[in-house]
């Protein structure tokens, strides 16, 4: 599994993505199953059993990657909260985004966080 190779450092902060998207301030859950394909349910079984889960599996899989990217990408307006979950900045999600992708074997575009996708994140 992927995620069990990443550093404490990265799986906490991944399970403060779960929390955050699961707190529903950032995205309401019809929102989220809409734009991360990824149940509202699986999501919140993600969260409750992180980091003890199996990223091999598809709708764990879809629950993690729809939390990291929705946090990064979807316009929630709530920058002030962020650190209320997430205990890293926005760039330090799209890293370990990133890793997490390598080590799945997944193609990373711009790898190691090119400059396009950290346009976006303006």
């Amino acid at each position: 599994m992927a995620h069990e190779r990443l550093s404490p450092e990265d799986r906490q902060l991944i399970k403060g993505c779960l929390n955050a998207i699961a707190s529903e301030v950032f995205i309401d859950a019809e929102e989220f199953e809409a734009v991360s394909g990824a149940s509202w349910e699986a999501l919140r079984a993600v969260r409750a059993a992180y980091p003890e889960v199996d990223d091999d599996e598809q709708g764990v899989e879809i629950a993690l990657h729809g939390a990291m990217l929705s946090l990064l990408f979807y316009p929630h307006r709530q920058e002030a909260r962020w650190h209320e979950f997430v205990p890293g900045t926005a760039h330090d999600v799209f890293a370990v985004h990133q890793r997490w992708m390598q080590l799945k074997g997944w193609r990373v575009p711009e790898a190691e966080g090119g400059p396009y996708f950290f346009e976006l994140l303006r």
